[in-house]
């Protein structure tokens, strides 16, 4: 389930969009004029992260495994409707519009993985990059793009022949009917 790398990649817990959104997301991002040398993730790889851990050995991400198992939360939608440019990094970000249950949930995963989660929750904000090196990008607006939440991701991610590669160790169902 959980093997050794070369060197220790990064962990994630994540929000991977269902295919419709990321396809809408990707003809969104259609839509902007790029830069010369700027770079897109595919569309299968598009994503919101809730939480960066880190580099963990395998016997942690057991450990992180085991905590995300006992975390409980109801399904929720989320309205992903405005992108632009990130105020502090190169990127071009879509941003769901503020929705208390996402804000629940990434405090629930905190909450359950004390020893794993870093970075001051102030700090979060929870976007979907759509490119990176992105200076004076042409921004398109976004028409709403509904995003039905069921399940969060253990993902393990790591540079690869200067590309990164993203293993999704588990997948966890979020309980209950939509809120």
């Amino acid at each position: 389930m959980l093997h050794a790398r070369e060197h220790l990649p990064q962990a994630y817990v994540w929000l991977r969009p269902p295919r419709a959104v990321r396809q809408a997301l990707a003809q969104h991002r259609d839509q902007w004029w790029w830069p010369e040398g700027h770079h897109q993730p595919r569309a299968d790889r598009l994503h919101l992260t809730l939480h960066a851990l880190g580099p963990l050995t395998d016997d942690e991400l057991g450990e992180v495994d085991r905590a995300l198992k006992r975390a409980r939360h109801p399904r929720f939608d989320l309205s992903l409707a405005w992108s632009g440019l990130h105020e502090r990094f190169d990127l071009a970000i879509a941003c769901p519009a503020p929705n208390a249950t996402l804000y629940l949930l990434h405090e629930r995963l905190r909450v359950c993985m004390p020893g794993w989660v870093h970075g001051r929750r102030s700090r979060w904000r929870p976007h979907v990059t759509l490119a990176w090196d992105t200076p004076c990008a042409g921004i398109a607006a976004l028409d709403p793009i509904a995003w039905p939440v069921d399940s969060f991701s253990l993902v393990r991610s790591w540079l690869q022949d200067d590309r990164v590669e993203h293993d999704e160790l588990a997948r966890y169902e979020l309980q209950g009917e939509s809120v």
